[in-house]
């Protein structure tokens, strides 16, 4: 086959070539397309769950803070045992997450562990609520930095 005879072959099918190409760069970019929306409809989700259950958080060290001494041993424990119930989930959630978001959800893992026993004090209990602050400000972040 000729130099020229290639030419004559690329010039008459010069449409189906030029198809093959759009076709295949299409196809491309929608399976990264696909690709990115999926991640950022994992992000979304995990984030939404994560932010209910930083809610539930919230109420529970809210309740053990501050209404402690309306509360009996049976109901004290329960409400610590709510918020592992949270806390565990929450670090499940985080691995749909943005490493940001995975670091702050692992200091509040640690924080709970660590004060949850002690709510009833001022600085445990700012401990644990800074940390669940952090970590909604950065699930916030993450949500908002979506394509």
């Amino acid at each position: 086959m000729s130099y020229h005879s290639f030419l004559q072959q690329v010039r008459r099918n010069s449409v189906a070539l030029i198809s093959l190409t759009i076709a295949l760069a299409s196809l491309g970019y929608n399976t990264w397309r696909n690709e990115v929306t999926e991640q950022n409809r994992n992000v979304r989700t995990a984030g939404f769950a994560l932010i209910e259950r930083l809610a539930e958080l919230d109420e529970v060290a809210i309740h053990m803070r501050y209404a402690r001494d309306d509360m009996t041993a049976a109901e004290l424990e329960n409400s610590r045992k709510r918020g592992w119930v949270q806390v565990i989930a929450m670090r499940d959630l985080r691995y749909f997450m943005p490493d940001n978001v995975n670091e702050e959800s692992t200091q509040l893992y640690s924080k709970w562990q660590m004060y949850s026993d002690e709510l009833g004090n001022k600085a445990s209990y700012d401990r644990v609520n800074n940390s669940i602050e952090s970590l909604r400000e950065s699930v916030l972040t993450a949500i908002g930095e979506l394509d």
